[in-house]
């Protein structure tokens, strides 16, 4: 019954300390699949010039006329897709289920981005923030992405936090690809968005997502300048292989988990060796107490009376 306890006890325990490890890395090669096959589809388009083109013209002429679009905070309001006329023709604009491609080496972010910021595209992977211009750059535009952070089912903008002014940003668009170094980086309330709004003559780019973990009570606002591809290193064109979905923090459980086992392992082998050492023949038990003993048990059992009985028999006196 304690081995029992035991065991139960030990396995309860590495499941709990192992269950986020698998839940995020699973999230994490879901969504690396999708921003895979979004790379591969990115280099599909480059070949069309024609229907790259196509696609990149009429993003920038999306992005002539929004002004006077509201901007707003997606955590606290939420866009619909069956809401105004704008936000359906924003939703034709880039269309599909995924518009591009969003890599932060430094950060480990290799996410597909998606039209809007409802829950469902920004727990999926970066979400387009309707009312700042797309990524697709430009003079004038600033195009803001999110994404959650601190969650249960994948890293997403988790690695935000750990960007540095200097690096660099990469975004994939309808075959073209861009380079932003991060210039800046704040954090702010939620209704202080002056950093969301475009500038006049700059290409930027605004990366933000909630923070301190589980508080969300402010923003964590990464701003990057557009550069020449030339001066940025080469990136990553083939998308994430499940190394990627991989973090650091996740080795910890999984040591302490697999040290826990040996522990336990140890001293059920112990604990066995000690009983086994302990139970003495006895030439007094009944068949039903020997059929209870272990296998090395009742081997010993015999041996040892055995061996009782040849003294005996040697011992006799001849007559």
């Amino acid at each position: 019954m304690r081995k029992a306890v035991i065991v139960v006890l030990t396995v309860l325990g590495a499941l709990l300390l192992l269950y986020p490890v698998v839940a995020i890395f699973v999230g994490n090669v879901r969504i690396g699949e999708i921003s895979r096959m979004q790379a591969q589809e990115m280099k599909q388009v480059s070949v069309r010039p024609d229907q790259s083109q196509a696609l990149l013209k009429q993003a920038h002429e999306y992005n002539a006329n929004i002004r006077g679009i509201p901007i707003l905070d997606p955590y606290l309001y939420k866009m619909t897709k069956t809401g105004s006329k704008e936000y359906q023709e924003y939703l034709r604009t880039l269309p599909g289920d995924v518009m591009g491609r969003l890599v932060v080496p430094s950060a480990k972010i290799d996410l597909p981005v998606r039209h809007g910021t409802e829950d469902d595209a920004i727990a999926r992977g970066a979400g387009h923030l309707f009312g700042t211009g797309l990524p697709v750059g430009g003079k004038g535009v600033n195009a803001v992405l999110t994404a959650h952070s601190g969650m249960r089912t994948a890293s997403l903008f988790d690695g935000l936090q750990d960007v540095k002014v200097g690096d660099i940003a990469y975004v994939q668009v309808a075959g073209k690809k861009l380079a932003y170094k991060v210039r800046a980086i704040h954090v702010i309330k939620p209704t202080q968005l002056e950093l969301f709004e475009p500038k006049a003559g700059k290409d930027i780019l605004t990366l933000f997502t909630c923070t301190p973990y589980g508080l969300n009570t402010h923003r964590l606002v990464v701003t990057a300048e557009r550069i020449a591809l030339k001066e940025a290193p080469p990136m990553n064109e083939d998308g994430p292989t499940w190394w990627d979905a991989l973090r650091w923090w996740m080795i910890l459980p999984i040591i302490i988990s697999a040290i826990g086992g040996v522990i336990v392992a140890r001293y059920l082998r112990k604990d066995r060796k000690k009983r086994d050492e302990e139970t003495t023949p006895d030439q007094t038990d009944t068949p039903t107490q020997i059929g209870r003993l272990t296998r090395t048990q009742r081997a010993k059992k015999f041996k040892g009376s055995a061996k009782r009985k040849r003294a005996r028999h040697t011992a006799r006196p001849r007559k």
